[in-house]
């Protein structure tokens, strides 16, 4: 433990602007609140437009955080400088930029796709990077958050972190005054959507949600009692990309409606009568779940490793079998068919929410508070 009178500054180190404005922004006013300086500093803007850029940044600086692209900031050596990495990519690029830090923890929202491919090129990678994060966890950073027990195992196992110096902490802190639960247990057919809200990235399971537009208007359009509406949700860059790739298939593009991020999703959540997640890969927990909860919007997920701190078959969320669109048809049809089904899922994965995901900052802040 360390002992410093220095006047405590926090950097939160990411890919992207979007990424801290969505994900980190709350933590960042609870470091605030107890008496901390913050500055949000990134590699690049990502998913955000220039109006959307400008106005994040002004939001951001309400509420007394610093915004800096990386190549403009510049370290102050009159702090107690506090290091928080988010992302493999920054956490990679940290010791070349912040060694000087004095304490430095990394942030795993996901240990990403090639830790559970089996394809050749990517288990070599994997190798690569498993000796490489042997370097930066025994050498250069102090702590490990990970999101859930799988991830948790996995670096135990590989000897990259041992017991006391790796945290579980699920979540990545919600406003529940912003994602306020208003359940969908009425479902308006006219209205709302079966959502997917995604990069353009195959192991997201884009494909997967494709063939399911497809199957259903081309093969199975008569399973359920009331037609059904399909929208994908999906970074501004992507839309015309995803455009372009069903353009010629009438069977998807005149049924499926494609819209990009804004910065307040929640008329997303409020027009979706469910949302779809056919991820291929081991995710951390994205933050999407846990919204849609706090929002009272049921999920239809794949068997993955990563949610089972979270999610549980038939009780908070359906979980489907990896590229089985029909068996996600299946589950739509069981929660717009079966009122009681979905008002239990809703209700569960709320009550999920609030007993074990909802406190994340505040567990944060314990966590930086012991290392000091």
């Amino acid at each position: 433990m360390v002992r410093n009178k220095k006047k405590r500054n926090i950097i939160f180190f990411a890919n992207t602007l979007w990424f801290l404005w969505n994900f980190k922004h709350e933590l960042a006013k609870e470091f605030i609140k107890k008496g901390y300086t913050v500055n949000f500093v990134f590699l690049n803007d990502g998913y955000l437009s220039k109006s959307e850029k400008d106005q994040v940044e002004i939001n951001i600086q309400k509420s007394k955080i610093g915004v800096f692209d990386v190549k403009k900031y510049k370290l102050n050596k009159n702090y107690y400088n506090i290091l928080l990495s988010y992302t493999i990519k920054c956490i990679l690029y940290s010791p070349l930029l912040f060694y000087k830090c004095d304490l430095k923890l990394a942030n795993y929202d996901g240990l990403g796709r090639i830790f559970s491919s089996r394809l050749f090129y990517e288990r070599v990678i994997r190798r690569f990077l498993e000796k490489t994060y042997f370097i930066l966890h025994n050498f250069f950073f102090q702590h490990t958050v990970v999101l859930n027990s799988s991830d948790y195992i996995y670096l135990l196992n590989k000897s990259i972190n041992n017991p006391s110096n790796i945290s579980i902490l699920p979540g990545t802190g919600i406003n529940k005054e912003f994602f306020k639960f208003n359940p969908r247990y009425e479902i308006d057919f006219d209205k709302q959507y079966i959502t997917m809200i995604s990069r353009l990235n195959n192991q997201k399971g884009i494909n997967n949600f494709l063939a399911l537009v497809y199957i259903y208007n081309f093969i199975f359009k008569d399973l359920l009692n009331h037609s059904i509406k399909f929208r994908i949700v999906v970074p501004l860059k992507d839309v015309s990309k995803l455009k372009r790739l069903i353009k010629e298939n009438k069977s998807i593009n005149e049924f499926l409606l494609i819209e990009h991020y804004s910065l307040d999703v929640r008329k997303i959540y409020d027009s979706s009568i469910c949302l779809v997640h056919p991820t291929m890969y081991g995710e951390g927990l994205p933050r999407i779940y846990l919204e849609a909860a706090a929002c009272g919007v049921p999920v239809i997920t794949t068997k993955n490793s990563g949610y089972v701190d979270f999610y549980e078959d038939f009780k908070t969320a359906l979980i489907v079998e990896k590229n089985n669109p029909k068996q996600i048809l299946d589950k739509i049809k069981e929660l717009t068919q079966d009122p009681n089904l979905r008002r239990a899922i809703i209700d569960n994965a709320k009550n999920n929410f609030d007993k074990y995901f909802s406190n994340t900052n505040k567990q944060y802040l314990d966590i930086v508070g012991k290392l000091l």
